[in-house]
């Protein structure tokens, strides 16, 4: 139903006030690596935007990233089953690339344009099948991925833009299980997990990505693991680079929480955490060492702080982390940072913070053409992935999944948008009692001052909940209206001359609020039917 409205509402937007609605061989190796290299990326400069006199568009804050939050579905045609269930996204240079499980038994992968505006399948459409896709990480040598099959085996691939894969040998030498793979400061790649055999946990690096070694043995875990018992191994689930060198986080049977610090990224040593007080879903380096958020064991999110990766401090309970969990952390360019997760609804949570003790918890996002997200069905792990304004996104650019089809992005890409309300009523080819609800406004995208008002009228529960667009022009003119709802298609607008008999807008409407009311619309869907729709509609965007 969505997309059968937004086609309407893209052609009666872009005709009505120019305000459209935005629809979405190996190298060879030494068994010590050594250090490649540093490389960085240039800051883009910020690129213009098309301004408005003050008496046209009043003044307001702009969006924060981290704070302010815009959800868009990341969707495309795909008739061979191979859409993924986005589970892992990582900035690849020129845009984002997101990958995860399909539908057809394997993985997919997704890129982005550098704006996120649209979103494309990448490699061959079977390339991946029989794949469960571990992770990818960047660096100078390209994009590699990891991945197993149903046997177990770790397979590679190499891309230069994400869109083509070359694959790796068929032994990579990684002999264990794979959870995280990363790149360093150096350009090399390291793969961390279990061991073969299951007991030990292991370390692997790569130069190019596609040939591995195991790195030193990690000690201190394995006395742990009860003799023969395979099954309850230890095992790193997560690895970070930082100014103290690789931090690696996992668990250990009968200690729980552990981390293994290596400052030459050669050498590892061996930190159990028995009294951490809590699981450790996300790990990322800060300006002045690590940053680790989870949940307690008391129940919550919560986050550890550390300047070594080895003595870790937790910050204190707080009213916002009640009944949510923090599964991902990214320290952004000016040192802030940024923490994404769930509550107990499963409904997405975004947190920011100076120094990582002390958190502000995100409004709920906004999205110009879905409503708000509402909760989920299941339980979810938000990953967060930044471009660290390395792109040509005048702000750094940030984005979140979580094994669906759709993606968070802050600070939001829809010029202008901002909470409102709207206030509906219908009558004759259907009855609606006069309600107010939730809605998000945008500003048109040409610079002329309209703005694009959308609303669910229903419970987002509801499996057809009815849609409502407005689009306002500068002067208060509404110039597009769209309703849909289970049999009913109804609009006005697309480009035509508005016919008063039909349309009456209130004196002193403004794109900030107003109304209108209507009358004698067809129905689109049956076109001879009666009675005729009407009706009025009100509407008010936060500024």
């Amino acid at each position: 139903m969505l997309r059968r409205l937004t086609s309407v509402l893209i052609t009666l937007l872009v005709a009505g006030c120019g305000t459209a609605v935005l629809t979405p061989g190996p190298s060879t190796l030494t068994s010590t690596p050594s250090p490649a290299p540093t490389t960085s990326s240039p800051s883009a400069p910020a690129s213009p935007r098309a301004t408005l006199p003050p008496s046209q568009v009043p003044s307001r804050p702009s969006a924060v990233r981290g704070r302010d939050w815009e959800w868009r579905n990341v969707w495309f045609e795909d008739p061979q089953g191979q859409m993924p269930a986005l589970s892992g996204v990582l900035f690849t240079g020129e845009g984002f690339t997101a990958w995860g499980p399909n539908a057809a038994g394997g993985s997919a992968i997704e890129t982005s344009a550098s704006n996120l505006s649209s979103w494309g399948q990448s490699g061959n459409a079977t390339q991946f099948g029989g794949i469960r896709l571990i992770g990818l990480a960047w660096a100078p040598a390209g994009i590699v991925a990891l991945g197993s099959d149903k046997t177990g085996r770790v397979h590679a691939w190499v891309s230069a833009d994400g869109l083509t894969w070359k694959p790796g040998p068929a032994k990579t030498g990684i002999d264990g299980t794979v959870h995280a793979i990363v790149s360093s400061a150096g350009g090399l790649y390291y793969a961390a997990g279990t061991a073969k055999g299951g007991c030990d946990v292991a370390v692997w690096f790569s130069y190019d990505g596609l040939a591995w070694k195991p790195s030193q043995t990690l000690s201190g875990a394995r006395g742990a693991c009860p003799t023969g018992g395979a099954s309850a191994g230890s095992t790193i689930t997560l690895v970070r680079d930082g100014g103290a060198g690789l931090v690696a986080y996992g668990t250990v049977p009968g200690i729980g929480s552990a981390f293994w610090t290596s400052a030459d990224k050669v050498h590892w040593t061996f930190h159990p955490q028995p009294t951490l007080g809590g699981h450790v879903a996300g790990l990322a380096a800060t300006r002045s060492g690590y940053i680790a958020v989870g949940t307690a064991d008391n129940g919550g999110a919560t986050a550890w702080m550390s300047p070594d990766g080895v003595n870790w401090t937790r910050a204190p309970d707080e009213a916002n982390f009640a009944g949510a969990a923090m599964s991902d952390v990214l320290a952004l360019d000016d040192g802030s940072l940024v923490a994404v997760g769930s509550d107990a609804n499963h409904a997405f949570v975004a947190w920011t913070s100076s120094d990582g003790m002390v958190w502000a918890r995100a409004p709920e996002p906004l999205s110009s053409t879905s409503g708000l997200p509402g909760p989920g069905n299941r339980a979810v792990q938000w990953r967060l992935a930044s471009d660290g304004h390395a792109s040509t996104n005048p702000s750094e650019l940030l984005v979140a999944v979580e094994g669906g089809s759709r993606a968070m992005v802050s600070p939001p890409i829809t010029l202008g948008l901002r909470t409102g309300s709207l206030t509906i009523g219908l009558s004759g080819s259907v009855d609606l009692p006069t309600e107010t609800v939730a809605a998000t406004c945008a500003d048109s995208e040409d610079g002329t001052g309209g703005t694009h008002i959308h609303a669910i009228l229903a419970d987002l529960a509801k499996p057809n909940p009815a849609d409502v667009s407005l689009a306002v022009a500068s002067d208060g003119r509404v110039t597009g209206f769209g309703l849909d709802m289970d049999n009913l298609l109804a609009s006005w607008g697309n480009g035509l001359p508005l016919d008063p008999s039909t349309l009456t807008i209130t004196p002193g409407s403004t794109p900030k609020g107003g109304g209108a009311t209507f009358r004698n619309l067809p129905n689109e869907l049956a076109p001879t039917a009666s009675p005729l729709l009407a009706g009025s509609v009100t509407w008010e965007c936060s500024w």
